[in-house]
């Protein structure tokens, strides 16, 4: 009679166990990579927020009335307020919904 190979219980235990520890881990490993991925993200969303807060305050600074007026009279331009205000609405024309257009309609209020 053949004698049967017996594995002990302590090392089948470990067999069991040692896949699902190894699965535990990498599954931990990457969900604090994707943190610092997300940091790394966030942060520099902050930066380009910072910037473009910078050239929006850029922007309002030098289209101000004074730095304009200041800007003609340097070079010699006369800016006059009009007396009556136009706003023109531009629509695009799209006789098929299909088709884009570059053609543009304005028209007065």
């Amino acid at each position: 009679m053949k004698r049967r190979f017996y594995i002990p219980d302590f090392v089948f235990l470990m067999i069991c166990i040692a896949p699902l520890l190894v699965l535990y881990v990498s599954i931990y490993l990457k969900i604090y990579q994707f943190g610092y991925q997300i940091e790394k993200v966030e942060r520099e969303y902050e930066e380009l927020t910072f910037i473009n807060k910078t050239y929006k305050a850029e922007m309002l600074k030098l289209t101000s009335f004074d730095n304009l007026k200041n800007l003609s009279e340097k070079f010699e331009l006369n800016l006059t307020t009009p007396e009556r205000w136009c706003y023109v609405d531009i629509k695009k024309i799209n006789p098929e919904k299909e088709k884009i257009s570059n053609e543009v309609c304005a028209e007065t209020k």
